[in-house]
């Protein structure tokens, strides 16, 4: 009778032992799933940002066409103002009776 009581003892301690272990084991899962739903998550805070980011940017590169479309726009207009000017300069010349007359 007392080896037969050591022997549930010995098996009583070992199923004792192997429910710590699997609740243990059972408790890291679960802590390593929370840490994967935490990266997920992170992962997608960060992911949303970069789409914002490159919004912004689009938006910024599409100013910056339109800034350029702009001035060169302003560009041409100042060339064409500069052009009237010197062709009023060479009208102004030749009825200038102060200006000697230049022969091309």
């Amino acid at each position: 009778m007392t080896i037969a009581t050591v022997l549930l003892a010995i098996i009583v301690v070992v199923a004792i032992i192997v429910m710590l272990v699997q609740r243990r084991t059972k408790a890291a899962a679960a802590a390593l799933r929370a840490d994967a739903a935490d990266h997920r998550a992170d992962a997608l805070a960060a992911t949303e940002a970069a789409s914002l980011q490159e919004s912004h940017a689009a938006e910024l590169a599409a100013t910056a066409r339109r800034h350029q479309a702009d001035a060169e726009l302003e560009l041409q207009a100042a060339t064409v103002k500069r052009e009237v000017a010197a062709n009023l300069n060479v009208r102004a010349d030749n009825i200038d009776p102060d200006v000697p007359a230049t022969t091309n």
